[in-house]
């Protein structure tokens, strides 16, 4: 079966700087690139007249689909197939539905950029295609807020994985990120340094002193499960807010990238997708890979 994924792009600067990620989804195994485009024709409202819209939007997507093109030739360089696809619709909407149609393993998107009227992708579509995508989701950062003004990938794309933190709560949910990066250890684990395990107590939570004690077996169990695939492990307790603690951690440890559940247990049962994770990718400045639970 091909491995796929759909890599949006708004031409915005960040979006082709996303680019540069590509050889590390040859990497993760992936098979294609479909590189998406989704015109809005709510957005060019004001540039379409009553008559004749119809065809000024077919001359748009012609337009586009020769940019994409473009890109996605100079894409093939990187030995993965990269084939340009145009939608009509909302942005979000348009990227869930294609990555559906394409039968896609994974969605990657920037987090900064500007669409054809002015929306931050991150407050926006992006957040969306995070809620209601069922497939995971890459975030990729870049602009202001992320680390510096290199590349995302780095300029060798495996030093997206030289360091990935992978946050749990212990839930099912949360673990769905351990059992992604385990499906990854045959392509994966030859690039990663190494990974980090952490559990961050909310102090918001009632958490009672022996849960926190029994906390780091709980950890050794899930780097226990880690090791036995191949790869080198560290784990980490902390107490505080999550989002806070595991932006501050990401900073301090040189985390390259971070897999996370998408949902699991806090102040209001909804640790990351509803609360913790919105917040986190809007903080963090290195790449997000969210995983959907099921």
């Amino acid at each position: 079966m091909t491995r796929r994924v759909v890599l949006t792009t708004d031409f915005s600067e960040c979006a082709q700087r996303t680019l540069d990620c590509i050889p590390a989804l040859k990497v993760l195994g992936f098979d294609e690139v479909v590189l998406l485009h989704v015109i809005n024709p709510h957005d060019l409202a004001h540039v379409l007249s009553g008559l004749g819209s119809d065809q000024q939007l077919a001359r748009i997507k012609t337009q586009v689909e020769s940019i994409l093109a473009e890109t996605a030739e100079q894409a093939n360089g990187w030995n993965i197939p990269v084939r340009p696809v145009v939608k009509f619709g909302k942005a979000a909407d348009g990227i869930i539905a294609t990555a559906r149609e394409e039968d896609a393993q994974l969605i990657a998107i920037g987090s900064q950029g500007w669409g054809l009227v002015k929306g931050a992708v991150l407050g926006s579509v992006s957040e969306r295609v995070l809620r209601y995508a069922p497939m995971p989701v890459l975030v990729i950062k870049c602009g202001p807020g992320s680390a510096g003004d290199e590349a995302p990938c780095g300029p060798d794309h495996l030093n997206l994985f030289r360091r990935i933190m992978v946050p749990t709560d212990f839930s099912d949910a949360s673990l769905e990120a351990r059992d992604y990066i385990l499906g990854l250890a045959e392509h994966l684990r030859e690039a990663v340094e190494e990974l980090i395990v952490i559990h961050v107590a909310d102090r918001f939570t009632v958490f009672s002193e022996r849960q926190y004690e029994e906390a780091p077996a709980q950890l050794r169990r899930v780097a226990r499960s880690l090791e036995a695939a191949g790869y080198r492990v560290r784990t980490l307790l902390k107490r505080g807010v999550p989002f806070v603690r595991l932006a501050g951690t990401v900073r301090e440890e040189g985390v390259t990238l971070v897999v996370m559940g998408s949902h699991g247990l806090s102040r209001v049962r909804e640790m990351l997708l509803g609360g913790t994770c919105a917040e986190f990718v809007r903080t963090v400045d290195r790449p997000v890979l969210v995983v959907k639970q099921g």
